[in-house]
């Protein structure tokens, strides 16, 4: 690879440079993280940065206190030489630098949109073009399957994450890898309506993850299972993983985790006829969402989005996931 890149900070009059070689760089206030930050104001899976070709791409994993480049928070967003990336509104700063073979400092020179759709526009081509390595082409198709899913297009993401439906393709990944490819097939396959295989998809997601003690990945999978039960009108199992994933969602700060499984908690409830409690975990997940969602954040449309509980990357949940009201519920007030 031509391109390299690096975080710079300087503490305490000694400058400090954290080299981004490894498809995944990820940040937050635990040891198991690539930059552990240990800030209580930093969630304990924060962030990260993903490598994809030449460009690297930040991430917000939900965090509670939200990550910023230049001073705006974002959710996603492709980096470029020079930019100031911090980790809480007020937290340490480090400026991104992105070098060429011989050290001297380079950009892309073309200005990627942070939005879904520029996402998709300037990371499609890219599955042509990769370098070979596995980790990084695994990380790019979940990104890009990712972002189709929040358009409402499943048969997109199924497709590009087909490939590991071979064991051998799968089998590649190192165990981390194999927990996200499977955990956006399951997700992927539930907007597919293919709900029983998606279990089965997401349980296998759900042990890898906790063979490499990842308690975020874990939170994610126990969701994503809790939306498949639920699904199946397993309202009982729904719930048990639900509310798995909240205590994990509640101990490691992640605000957009937490303000989905309040969504599906509260789907539960009205499943369940449970009205009150219904209520309870949609102005939760409201709540939530409103604080944790990067400032100025909008639909397609133009119109306000902070009413619509926002999924785990920061994109609005699937019109088709939203609960419907039948014509046998009581009305809330009641």
């Amino acid at each position: 690879m031509g391109v390299r890149a690096e975080l710079h900070t300087t503490g305490n009059g000694v400058e400090q440079v954290y080299s981004l070689d490894v498809p995944r760089f990820s940040v937050g206030r635990t040891k198991e993280n690539s930059l552990k930050v240990p800030d209580a104001s930093i969630s304990r899976n924060h962030a990260e940065v993903i490598r994809l070709g030449d460009d690297f791409l930040l991430r917000d994993l939900g965090s509670t206190n939200g990550s910023y480049v230049n001073g705006t928070r974002i959710s996603e967003q492709l980096l470029h030489d020079g930019d100031v990336v911090s980790f809480g509104p007020h937290g340490q700063e480090f400026r991104f630098t992105r070098l060429d073979k011989e050290g001297l400092r380079t950009d892309s020179g073309v200005w990627r949109p942070p939005e879904t759709g520029g996402l998709i526009e300037s990371l499609s081509g890219r599955l042509n073009s990769t370098t070979g390595d596995v980790r990084e082409e695994a990380s790019l198709r979940c990104v890009l399957a990712e972002a189709y899913l929040s358009k409402g297009n499943f048969k997109e993401a199924l497709r590009l994450l087909a490939r590991y439906a071979d064991p051998t393709a799968l089998l590649s990944l190192p165990l981390s890898y194999r927990a996200s490819v499977l955990l956006w097939l399951g997700r992927a396959q539930v907007e597919g309506k293919q709900r029983q295989i998606a279990v089965e998809t997401l349980e296998r997601s759900l042990n890898l993850a906790n063979k490499e003690s990842d308690e975020n990945a874990a939170a994610e999978a126990h969701a994503s299972l809790g939306h498949a039960k639920m699904g199946l009108r397993d309202l009982l199992a729904a719930r048990d993983h639900l509310n798995r994933s909240m205590l994990t969602a509640r101990r490691g700060g992640n605000a957009r985790l937490g303000s989905e499984v309040h969504l599906w908690l509260g789907k539960v409830d009205w499943k369940d006829g449970d009205f009150d409690g219904a209520l309870y975990n949609w102005t939760r997940a409201a709540r939530r969402c409103s604080s944790s969602r990067p400032a100025g954040t909008s639909g397609a449309s133009g119109r306000s989005s902070t009413t619509r509980p926002a999924t785990t990357t920061g994109a609005s949940v699937p019109r088709s996931t939203w609960p419907r009201r039948t014509r046998s519920a009581r009305p809330l007030s009641r």
